[in-house]
């Protein structure tokens, strides 16, 4: 009996072994498909990041471009040929003549002083287009 005792403690150990060994086998078989499913997950995002990258690169590109031709437009529109051409054909402004230029001094009366009376027709005009003035 201890013989049959002996050979089943043998057994058990064979058996344990090869379990373990199985096991190990196994962990390994799982440790690498877990490393290539890793590998491939981080590859395709790789992949799908520089995608964005590309993507992003074409819209800089356009908006780079589009600002580009909005400056051109700006300056178009903002040129004092252009202005002039409109205020003149437009609006009916024309460059003043000579004899149509009056320079204005600066009084020397204090700012607190009674304005002088109206001299002339235009003062008189002024004065009426004031804001509460009857």
């Amino acid at each position: 009996m201890l013989e049959h005792s002996l050979s089943r403690l043998s057994s058990l150990r064979i058996k344990k072994a090869r379990l373990v060994k199985r096991l190990g086998v196994f962990a390994a078989v799982f440790a690498f498909a877990a490393f290539c499913i890793v590998y491939v997950w981080q590859r395709t995002q790789v992949i799908k990041v520089g995608y964005q990258i590309e993507a992003l690169k074409r819209e800089k590109a356009g908006l780079l471009r589009e600002n580009k031709d909005l400056q051109v437009e700006s300056s178009t529109l903002a040129s004092p040929a252009r202005i002039e051409s409109i205020a003149d054909k437009d609006i009916g402004m024309h460059v003043p003549k000579t004899g149509q230029i009056v320079l204005v001094e600066k009084a020397a009366t204090p700012a607190h002083a009674t304005r002088p009376p109206a001299s002339d027709a235009a003062s008189a005009a002024a004065e009426k287009a004031l804001p509460g003035k009857t």
